[in-house]
């Protein structure tokens, strides 16, 4: 029964004004109310309170971006540099050596950015997250500039560490449209 409850909790955002109920354990009671009453006497819901304020952004927030932030950045440095490494070899099987590595390294960023922010790192995953519901469309919106930011910095990264001709070879710089002059 409590897992079913806690797949389908969504986080709780509350406006100025709204009404809400808090729940008291017996050891909250206590604390609040000098006076000891019997276990049974305790009643687990006061009457609504009204929120007052909203409190600004919190060090987690700064930390979910930031982890989003540096999980893309890694992302995007890591699988290019695979995808570089693994065509300038001579490997018979290019495609099953990237494939393997690259899942090895999507599920090591993803249990390392997990824990601080949900390790979403795609901007098609917040994206995908905000339509179910599982975040706000305004933190899935925050969360895609920031893997944005952090895809863009590590394409610059990648561009100052490679050599000139790698980087045309597999146009670094952006995208580009190869002209065939046989028709």
């Amino acid at each position: 029964m409590k897992r079913k409850t806690d797949r389908n909790r969504r986080p709780l955002e509350f406006n100025i004004g709204d009404k809400m109920l808090l729940k008291f354990t017996t050891q909250i009671w206590k604390k609040i109310n000098s006076k000891m009453h019997h276990r049974g006497m305790i009643t687990k819901y006061d009457n609504p309170f009204e929120v007052v304020k909203k409190v600004g952004e919190s060090l987690d927030d700064e930390k979910k971006r930031f982890g989003e932030l540096l999980g893309s950045a890694v992302l995007v440095f890591i699988l290019d540099t695979i995808v570089i490494s693994t065509l300038e070899s001579d490997v018979k099987m290019p495609n099953l050596i990237m494939s393997i590595l690259i899942a090895i390294t999507l599920t090591i960023l993803i249990l390392a950015v997990f824990p601080v922010s949900g390790g979403h790192i795609s901007p098609v995953i917040s994206f995908s997250s905000a339509l179910v519901g599982l975040i706000s469309m305004t933190q899935a919106i925050i969360y895609i500039t920031t893997q944005c930011l952090g895809a863009i910095l590590s394409a610059l990264a990648l561009k100052a560490v490679v050599s000139s001709t790698i980087e045309q070879r597999f146009s670094l710089g952006g995208c580009t449209i190869t002209v065939i002059d046989d028709i």
